[in-house]
Parts: C-alpha cells; structure tokens; sequence
C-alpha cells in the first residue's frame, strides 16, 4: 500500500471537517440544554438526537420546526 500526501492531506482535511462539525454539535446542544431540553432523554434521542448524526434535516428551519414540534409534545421522528 502506497500512501501518499494527497491522501495525507485529504485525510487531514477530513480530520479537520469533523473537529468542526463537533465544535458546533456542542453549540447547538449546549444551546438546548441551556434552553431547558433533555437531550440526554431517549424520547430526544428518537425524536431528534439521531437524525442529527445522520444528516436528515434539510435546513435550518425543518430542524426548529421538528424540535418545536417535540418540545410541544407531538411525535416527530423515531419516536
């Protein structure tokens, strides 16, 4: 196996990539938390936490429609 530096610096800008999308994950979920959801709950997980991780919100304004629509009590998600 041959490994080369345009794929040690596609690897690192990956690498990179995800410290960022990280970064802002805990933004987003110090944010919750701070306004009073539960992220650690399953129902959260179900309804929001995993479609997260797997990139299912089209916008901005799908994810905030979503976590309003749980925060109120409707089933959104997995859940």
């Amino acid at each position: 196996m041959k490994v080369t530096k345009g794929i040690i610096n596609t690897f690192e800008q990956y690498m990179k990539a995800k410290e960022r999308e990280h970064q802002l994950l805990a933004a987003l979920y110090d944010w919750m938390n701070a306004q009073g959801i539960d992220t650690m709950d399953n129902e959260f997980a179900d309804a929001i936490a995993v479609r997260i991780g797997n990139n299912e919100f089209n916008s901005s304004e799908h994810f905030f429609s979503d976590l309003q629509r749980f925060i109120d009590g409707e089933q959104v998600g997995y859940g």
